[in-house]
């Protein structure tokens, strides 16, 4: 797989980047924090059917690691849009 050199791209290019990065991630934020939520409360509250909120926990466990290179991309991003106004 080819990596891709934040120096190759242009100015637009990366402001879309981060206006893209910034919003899927607040997106898959919301919407994992809106799962955990759901499943913590039905396994505290369902008695008998645990299984589905135990699978749907390791779901959002798993989705959730994603949030973490996404934020680091947005860094990247940041770094090198900083960089390029000093010159």
């Amino acid at each position: 797989m080819k990596k891709e050199d934040l120096k190759d791209k242009t100015l637009e290019k990366l402001t879309s980047d981060l206006t893209m990065l910034k919003a899927t991630t607040g997106a898959l934020s919301g919407i994992l924090l809106v799962l955990f939520t759901v499943t913590v409360y039905g396994l505290l509250s369902k008695k008998d059917d645990k299984a589905t909120f135990i699978s749907l926990m390791v779901v959002a466990i798993s989705c959730s690691a994603v949030i973490p290179f996404n934020i680091r991309k947005i860094k990247q991003i940041k770094k090198e849009l900083s960089l390029r106004e000093r010159i």
